[in-house]
């Protein structure tokens, strides 16, 4: 009897022991997250004053706007001239471009080559009507998707959250530099032809610079494609020291914008300095 009772105690003992070390285990992860969600909290707090503290590069001193010339994202010493693509210019009868494999060698890629202290236009002898470009509809049913022009069904399934538009998780993952990916619907005219087209876009880069950069981007175009953008002002963006402008009226502005966020995922990452 003496045994039994005991080994009965010890076993309690040891069952308490065992729910308080749950409970201590329990305790430690709701820290932790407490702790990170603070750390976040802290980090978002700080960028507005970070932001206010920093001086645009893109005005002088009186706090007018600088003209800057071509060449805005300099080349690299051992690098070979390369012939300059037109950023801004979209060529209608250009077959759907393939996509890029960040491993392949960075030889290969095509960089826009703009000058250091000139301002990015796009070509002021193109005429465009005076309305608002055409805007697709981002919200649309699955059967209706899969006959877009560039849909891929691979795509669809590595797409996470909202597909169209900018979330409070992507937000998440930004802050820690993290793969996020969003469809982009909208018109482009291929061989004379009217086209409602589909492109995914995603940023996936080791520099912290030019993810920021991309994020930047992407935030405008899905600002534009899900028409929360005023279309009445100009479109400008600044890669390093350069400033890129977009005619706000030309019909067929997204397109243009996905293709310089094309070309800008390919620049080498040499080219964001810290």
């Amino acid at each position: 009897m003496v045994l039994a009772r005991d080994l009965h105690e010890k076993i309690q003992d040891m069952q308490i022991k065992i729910e308080g070390s749950k409970r201590i285990a329990h305790l430690e992860n709701e820290i932790t997250t407490l702790t990170d969600a603070v750390h976040l909290l802290v980090s978002k707090l700080e960028k507005p004053i970070e932001e206010e503290n920093t001086p645009d590069p893109y005005k002088d001193e009186t706090g007018k706007t600088k003209k800057i010339k071509r060449e805005a994202i300099p080349k690299d010493n051992n690098e070979e001239d390369e012939e300059e693509p037109e950023v801004d210019e979209v060529d209608e009868d250009d077959e759907e471009e393939p996509e890029v494999d960040e491993d392949e060698d960075e030889e290969d890629e095509e960089e826009p080559e703009v000058d250091e202290d000139d301002e990015y236009e796009e070509d002021e002898d193109e005429e465009y009507p005076e309305e608002d470009p055409e805007l697709a509809n981002q919200e649309v049913e699955k059967k209706e998707l899969k006959e877009l022009s560039g849909y891929k069904e691979d795509k669809e399934k590595i797409i996470h959250g909202i597909a169209h538009d900018w979330t409070e998780r992507d937000d998440i993952l930004s802050d820690n530099f993290t793969v996020i990916a969003k469809r982009i619907i909208f018109y482009k005219n291929k061989g004379y032809e009217h086209l409602k087209h589909i492109e995914y876009l995603d940023i996936r880069c080791k520099n912290k610079l030019k993810y920021i950069t991309l994020t930047n981007l992407l935030q405008l175009i899905l600002s534009i494609t899900n028409k929360r953008w005023n279309l009445e002002k100009s479109i400008e963006f600044s890669i390093c020291n350069a400033k890129y402008e977009f005619n706000n009226k030309s019909k067929y502005l997204v397109h243009n914008l996905v293709e310089f966020f094309k070309k800008v995922s390919r620049l080498k990452d040499s080219r964001f300095s810290e």
